[in-house]
């Protein structure tokens, strides 16, 4: 007669517990998923490396080789946690297969045949199946799937699914093989989980296990289209300016995804390795077109302003009478800028675009940047009344794109119409005594002269 899987690996699970026959499952490097309903939504707490990938280790030979039923799912209120009493916890199949190859140290698609099994709770409920091309699989409730089990009267959950890499007994490959779920509860309001990893290590050693865990971090959030530094949005001063200074044009120059190459031989894609080794007017075109805007709390920080003088140099001309800006080539040219300050100063309301590209105007941060140069006025947009220093320490970014492959570079600062130095009270009074003394002075070598005659 067969025996179930679920139950051969609850039996399996069970006499290796009793006889204390997993000495390497025993001290594997695992974590529980602990989690919670939190906003009315199930979250899972950090794991401990401070991410959301969760750890767990198929042995590679032994009794309970290719086996494992960690890491758990927990919900305990000794940690501040705890859901409804009876609430019902699924898990949800986000995507196939993931496998991180130790030797070429990157995903690569499973060989076939290679799987997970999944031993769901409940006598009733079938395995789960996860290879390369089993794409998504979702928790339910009736019927059940992916069950992971129920919380007691009082809201505690602890439970442990079983987790089998097949085929048993055969060659899988050595690597890090990761399956990317949420979770699910049938207590309403409470949406989904964010996905996360469960990340498996067989036969790596630890500090590549470590390696693998940190690109499961990355596949987490993976770049987006136009995006050069992986952040989430396409702005100029990160992702525009970037591809402005790195320019190649068309050829191979071992440029990367962060340098701004994010459009491939034929099309734009997510890898956030690089593409085709360039940055060109396609990688340019790429961004422009999927550009966002910056991040709602995004500061600056980037560089600082320097003072005017260097005729190859652009000139930010200030007029401290009415807060102008005019944007002077200075014989160069302008095909993008980034103006940042970390007091939200700016007046966005009278900004004048001088490209025809992209702009960005906020009290924090002013930017533009366009394929054609341009220049004049972009408006009375700064406060009034600052002098050369107080310019320099309103700007926390400063930067200028002067063409394509050029590198960035502050701004030269002109300040008009600062007016003339009033003498603080103090200095009022220092120069009082001063002329006090110089009166004093000359008083007296009158009178001596007088005596001598």
């Amino acid at each position: 007669m067969l025996v179930p899987a679920t139950l051969r690996q609850a039996c399996l699970a069970g006499l290796l517990l009793i006889f204390g026959l997993m000495p390497a499952m025993a001290v594997a490097q695992h974590s529980d998923v602990d989690f919670r309903y939190t906003g009315a939504q199930v979250v899972p707490d950090l794991s401990p490396d401070s991410n959301f990938v969760y750890r767990g280790t198929f042995p590679t030979s032994g009794f309970g080789a290719q086996f494992t039923i960690q890491p758990g799912f927990a919900s305990e209120s000794d940690i501040g946690a705890g859901i409804g009493g009876g609430d019902e916890i699924v898990y949800n199949v986000l995507d196939d297969l993931f496998f991180w190859d130790g030797i070429t140290m990157d995903f690569q698609t499973p060989a076939a045949g290679t799987q997970i099994r999944i031993g769901n709770v409940g006598t009733s409920v079938p395995d789960t199946i996860v290879h390369a091309t089993s794409g998504v699989q979702l928790g339910s409730f009736s019927p059940d799937t992916n069950r992971i089990g129920a919380a007691g009267g009082t809201g505690e959950f602890h439970s442990h699914v079983d987790f089998t890499l097949e085929p048993p007994g055969g060659s899988p490959a050595d690597g890090v093989y990761g399956l990317k779920v949420s979770l699910s509860t049938d207590a309403a309001g409470i949406a989904d989980s964010d996905p996360f990893f469960l990340a498996f290590n067989f036969g790596l050693s630890a500090a590549l296990f470590d390696q693998a865990v940190l690109d499961y971090e990355a596949a987490l959030n993976p770049c987006t289209i136009g995006d050069v530094n992986c952040d989430g949005y396409v702005e100029i001063g990160a992702d525009i300016l970037t591809a402005f200074t790195n320019f190649t044009g068309p050829g191979s120059f071992g440029k990367t995804r962060s340098q701004g190459d994010v459009h491939g031989p034929s099309a734009a894609t997510t890898d956030p390795d690089g593409h085709d080794g360039d940055v060109d007017v396609s990688d340019i075109l790429t961004i422009f077109g999927a550009f966002t805007g910056p991040p709602p709390d995004e500061a600056g920080g980037l560089g600082g302003p320097a003072e005017a003088g260097d005729p190859s140099i652009p000139d930010l001309v200030y007029d401290s009478a009415t807060g102008e800006v005019t944007l002077d080539p200075d014989g160069s040219s302008i095909i993008g800028y980034s103006l940042q300050n970390a007091t939200n100063s700016f007046l966005p309301g009278n900004h004048t675009p001088i490209l025809a590209g992209v702009t960005t105007a906020l009290t924090s941060q002013l930017e533009e940047a366009a394929l054609a140069p341009g220049s004049g006025s972009i408006g009375q947009v700064f406060p009034t009344g600052l002098d050369l220093a107080g310019l320099q320490s309103l700007l926390t970014v400063n930067q200028v794109s002067r063409s394509l492959g050029a590198p960035l570079v502050p701004f030269d600062l002109v300040v008009l119409n600062a007016g003339p130095v009033v003498p603080e009270p103090s200095t009022w009074a220092l120069g009082a005594l001063a002329l006090a003394g110089l009166v004093a002075g000359k008083l007296r070598r009158r009178r001596a002269k007088r005596f001598r005659k």
